[in-house]
């Protein structure tokens, strides 16, 4: 075989891409949270002033990572497309940066959200919890091999020995723990508040049902309601104090939501003057999570965004 042939053979193989992970644990992202707000206060910026803010000159794939990581544990948000996309802090990576108070609930309770907030992190602890005394070779057992046996895109070893790495110590610094998990109301505590056996709360011997992975709620904050329409839950938190919808990496205080029915509607392009956005797209690592609801016109602008996106995606993998 000849060299330009055996290049030809070469090009054909493709690269192992492992899912995506965020590049480093929850620590660090809470201190480049920090570097960020110092820098850009409460409004949206650039990729050039977050690259600034982390003490990088170059706009390369590094800062793309960093990034990235920030949207995975839903401490960042980004907005728009190509040069005019823009990046802001979320509440939770606010309350991270502002409350210091180690005692503090809400603190806790925001650690908890960010720290499951990646998709692998949740299945993991789906699984084995915080795998407190369990074996690596466990976890990475699952990564590698049963993931694609269950017809999952697996990771490499390499890569799975990072995942296992960043989720302990983020569980870590989160003080999460198969002990903590039980507490805050997942037992039947018999009182006046609580979680019943039902998953349920209760508060004065009445419950409330609770809402679940999969149905449609309402927020309502500071007596506005926040959703144009009802959004899909995604995500609850383990002690079920917070939700995440779709298309929505900030986590919401489960005490905000209603669960509402989803009403019925004819297919129909947004009326004049609505606010309902036509599209999202929601970054997660190399991932895209999106939704719409587009005439011809508002199509031809998803396929630019979507062309804009596909650069991002190819500097990050």
């Amino acid at each position: 075989m000849n060299s330009q042939e055996n290049n030809t053979e070469k090009s054909k193989v493709k690269r192992f891409r492992s899912p995506p992970y965020p590049a480093f644990d929850l620590d660090k992202a809470v201190q480049l949270c920090i570097l960020l707000q110092g820098e850009a206060h409460h409004h949206e910026v650039g990729i050039d002033v977050v690259a600034a803010a982390f003490k990088m000159e170059s706009l390369g794939g590094k800062v793309w990572r960093q990034v990235a990581a920030l949207i995975q544990y839903g401490l960042l948000t980004d907005s728009g497309s190509g040069k005019s996309r823009k990046f802001k802090l979320t509440d939770v990576a606010k309350r991270l940066v502002h409350d210091t108070d180690n005692s503090s609930e809400k603190r806790k309770k925001a650690l908890e959200v960010a720290a499951l907030n990646p998709m692998i992190h949740q299945e993991l602890y789906s699984r084995y919890g915080a795998a407190t005394g369990l074996s690596n070779s466990v976890m990475k057992a699952h990564l590698t091999i049963e993931r694609e046996e269950a017809g999952e895109a697996p990771y490499s070893p390499s890569a799975a020995e990072d995942v296992i790495s960043t989720y302990r110590s983020t569980l870590v610094y989160a003080g999460i723990s198969d002990a903590r998990a039980l507490d805050d109301g997942n037992e039947d505590k018999g009182g006046d508040t609580g979680l019943d056996r039902a998953g349920e709360e209760v508060t004065g011997g009445q419950s409330t049902p609770k809402a679940k992975i999969g149905d449609y709620i309402q927020w309502t904050s500071g007596g506005a309601d926040q959703f144009v329409s009802p959004k899909k839950v995604e995500w609850v938190s383990p002690n079920h104090d917070y939700v995440r919808v779709f298309g929505n990496p900030t986590g919401i205080e489960m005490s905000e939501v209603t669960v509402v029915e989803l009403p019925v509607v004819s297919p129909q392009t947004p009326t004049e003057g609505s606010n309902a956005p036509p599209f999202t797209v929601y970054q997660v690592g190399n991932r895209l999570q999106i939704t719409a609801d587009v005439d011809a016109a508002g199509l031809k602008k998803l396929k630019k965004l979507l062309e804009k996106y596909e650069e991002i995606l190819e500097l990050l993998n």
